[in-house]
């Protein structure tokens, strides 16, 4: 049980009254009220008086048993005193907080002499205030036909007849059965705002007549203009065209990568009576079987216990295509005395072509015959794809400086 202890001002207002004269001095008894157990309770019931009339009773002391909604309270006095008379007694229902339930004095009182308030026109007083401004917003709507006309075309647009197969929401159900109306009458009279025919508390509120008729048509109308996003006041922004162009053209050049090209000069000197036919075809084939070498080893020790030639076919990035191109120019410093002899070019080496050692009978014949010197200009262009192709690049250009004088 809960406890609730009434204010000092509403259990015991004193109105005392003093007269002057010869009789002795007469007090009014306290009005006691309707205690409010919540800040949201507006009316309640009285399960029992705890003291009847006459008797008297200690602060601390239970007065009376208060009964809401949801508990019974004991409400307990807060000073000394004895219950003068019980206007609403045991067993009332629907009270409403405020009012005056009893009347209390002082211990010490005469009741046969004190005098107690009629309450019976007190009620009468406060109800006439709460019928006044009702009447007051229902005329205003009259006066102008047109919002009227408007309002009734947005209701009739909101609005749509219920759907007789829906399950009704927990807040309609219990409206309804607070007013007595029956789920078959609602759904036959009573216009839907919901989507697909739904009713909702609104509607039976509007029905009912507790809140405006036009509100629930009216937030429907509204919800329904938000469904739809209004792209009509939008321009579109015209594209810059020339903006981007020059940008990808800025960009495009930016991200041009030059080509890796690697230059080298190797000088050979040739034997005596050596002829430019048969070094440039000595010369092609070595580049080729180097370009192949450069192409086929390895760039790991092949001395390693983790080597395997497998494995590292299977990591290198296709590993038929080349990683470099090459271009070269074979030029002659010095042609003078090249003899116009005779040889066999298709038993010619480049290395006996450059070799200094010749047999012992073509030395009389080479004495006179000075040595002939050339110059290799080669170019090679690395092929920036593949991780590896630096690399083999420069396998190949230390394999050409093996002919440097």
């Amino acid at each position: 049980m809960l406890r609730f202890g009434a204010s000092r001002n509403i259990l015991l207002r004193r109105l005392s009254f003093r007269k002057f004269g010869t009789s002795l001095r007469l007090f009014d008894a306290n009005a006691f009220a309707m205690p409010a157990m919540s800040p949201t309770m507006e009316k309640g019931g009285i399960v029992q008086w705890k003291f009847k009339v006459g008797e008297p009773f200690s602060a601390g002391d239970v007065l009376l048993e208060v009964e809401t909604d949801k508990a019974q309270i004991d409400v307990e006095a807060q000073d000394d005193g004895k219950i003068a008379k019980i206007i609403i007694g045991d067993g009332a229902k629907d009270v409403p907080v405020g009012d005056t339930i009893a009347f209390l004095a002082e211990v010490d009182d005469d009741l046969s002499t004190l005098k107690i308030p009629d309450v019976t026109a007190a009620p009468k007083k406060d109800a006439a205030p709460k019928t006044e401004p009702l009447s007051k917003p229902i005329s205003k709507p009259v006066e102008n036909p047109t919002e009227v006309r408007s309002n009734e075309t947005v209701s009739s647009a909101a609005t749509k007849s219920a759907d007789m197969k829906q399950v009704l929401l927990p807040s309609v159900a219990i409206e309804l059965s607070l007013n007595g109306i029956k789920k078959e009458d609602a759904l036959k009279n009573i216009k839907a705002t919901g989507t697909k025919g739904r009713l909702l508390k609104g509607d039976v509120l509007a029905y009912v007549g507790k809140i405006n008729k036009d509100s629930p048509s009216k937030i429907a109308s509204y919800i329904e203009k938000g469904e739809k996003l209004d792209l009509s006041n939008i321009e579109l922004r015209e594209p810059a065209v020339q903006e981007t162009k020059e940008s990808t053209s800025k960009e495009s050049t930016k991200m041009v990568k030059e080509p890796i090209i690697l230059n080298e000069y190797i000088a050979l000197r040739a034997k005596p009576g050596a002829s430019l036919e048969k070094l440039e075809l000595a010369l092609g084939q070595y580049l080729d079987s180097m370009f192949q070498k450069a192409h086929n080893d390895t760039l790991v020790d092949t001395r390693s216990q983790f080597y395997d030639p497998i494995f590292e076919d299977l990591l290198s990035i296709e590993s038929n295509k080349p990683r470099f191109t090459l271009s070269y120019e074979l030029i002659e410093l010095e042609n003078e005395d090249i003899p116009s002899r005779r040889s066999r070019a298709s038993e010619a080496d480049i290395f006996d072509l450059l070799s200094n050692e010749t047999p012992a009978s073509q030395v009389n014949e080479k004495s006179n015959n000075n040595a002939t010197e050339f110059v290799v200009s080669l170019r090679v262009e690395v092929n920036d794809k593949y991780p590896d192709s630096m690399e083999r690049a420069q396998k190949f250009v230390s394999y050409m400086k093996q002919l440097q004088l």
